[in-house]
């Protein structure tokens, strides 16, 4: 979603009402200065400093306005949802779980991955603004990001598992008022670490963090008060890849790393147009990013194609069947695990938001 039309829902009202508190706290010292959406930058431009405690990395730079197009083609799923914020594949990548806002309540859904009709896997309270969603390794659970749950003892979100086929949604004790947002799930040496980005409960600082997804005590990666960051991807070396949503010194979204090992963000491509929630997903190789995001001069929907060896950015917007430049609500997107099969959320195509797959 964009932040120039909230929609007339209330529901989503109230979950930009609270990515506007959650970008706020993430962005001090920023100019309050509205930019200019369009025009976007000149890309490939790499070297200089990078604002808001990320280093700049050789070879990158800003998203411009052209750039190659590479081949994708994409299926639209489901058009009969309202407001779905991100999916994911199974690991198969035959089946699709997604998070929205109905039709009926705030909930965790699923459709084949072919299209057809929607199960909800689970709807309702505990549930309030579940945002983020991933896969276990396995594909038997579910996690979820839910920066707005709160009980009569805890507020400041949490994350929930549960099972694929349904069932309650329990809380992954340890991970409370974090106002978790985007999450991924890792495989570490046989056991399901989550990797989520959030805000630390003590400090106030957003950042990147991980706890086993069996629940225990949160660790931080990195923390810093001027990153927004949103969706998140893992490497199986344990690089981890992240969308900072306004961390860029023109307040525009920019694509970082942290390689395995340090805890220092590097900026791989700064200036970027996203949607929110933005999605980042990496190829079954490890090779190529995909990032949601909007085109600069149209501020349309595009997925940035980018090869992480030589930093080159290519645009992917579907093909002559089913194209997804007519769309401005770019969300989620995530990677089947053991397939290259991705999942794409627009939050508001075709009138209440489509799920796409999508394939190189």
């Amino acid at each position: 979603m964009t932040m120039t039309d909230t929609c007339k829902r209330p529901w989503v009202a109230a979950a930009w009402a609270l990515f506007i508190v959650l970008a706020a706290t993430g962005c001090d010292g920023c100019d309050d200065d509205d930019d200019d959406a369009g025009g976007g930058g000149n890309g490939g431009d790499g070297g200089g400093g990078a604002e808001g405690g990320g280093q700049q990395a050789g070879g990158g730079g800003d998203q411009g306005g052209g750039g190659s197009t590479a081949v994708a083609s994409f299926n639209e799923v489901t058009q009969t949802t309202t407001t779905p914020f991100d999916a994911t594949p199974n690991p198969a990548g035959d089946r699709i779980y997604f998070t929205a806002s109905g039709p009926d309540l705030a909930g965790v859904y699923a459709v084949s991955a072919t299209g057809g009709g929607i199960t909800a896997v689970a709807e309702g309270f505990p549930f309030a603004t579940p945002l983020g969603i991933a896969t276990s390794t396995d594909g038997d659970t579910l996690y979820v990001a839910d920066p707005a749950a709160d009980d009569d003892d805890l507020d400041g979100g949490k994350i929930f598992s549960l099972n694929a086929d349904g069932g309650a949604a329990l809380v992954v004790e340890g991970a409370e008022r974090y106002k978790p947002l985007g999450l991924e799930v890792f495989d570490d040496d046989g056991s399901d670490e989550i990797y989520f980005s959030g805000t630390d409960p003590d400090t106030n600082e957003r950042g990147i963090f991980h706890i086993s997804a069996s629940g225990g005590a949160v660790e931080s990666v990195v923390t810093n008060t001027t990153m927004d960051p949103s969706g998140i991807a893992v490497a199986k070396n344990g690089d981890i890849y992240f969308v900072d949503t306004v961390g860029s010194a023109a307040r525009l979204g920019r694509v970082m790393k942290i390689a395995v090992g340090t805890t220092q963000p590097l900026v791989l491509l700064d200036d970027i147009h996203t949607g929110y929630p933005a999605g980042i997903a990496l190829s079954a190789d490890d090779d190529q990013l995909w990032v949601s995001a909007l085109d600069p001069a149209t501020l349309t929907d595009v997925v940035l194609n980018i090869d992480i060896a030589d930093m080159a950015v290519s645009t992917v917007t579907g093909d002559d069947d089913t194209s997804i430049t007519s769309f401005f609500e770019s969300a989620g997107i995530h990677r089947a695990k053991n397939a290259n099969v991705f999942s794409f959320v627009d939050s508001l195509a075709n009138g209440q938001g489509t799920i796409f797959a999508a394939s190189p």
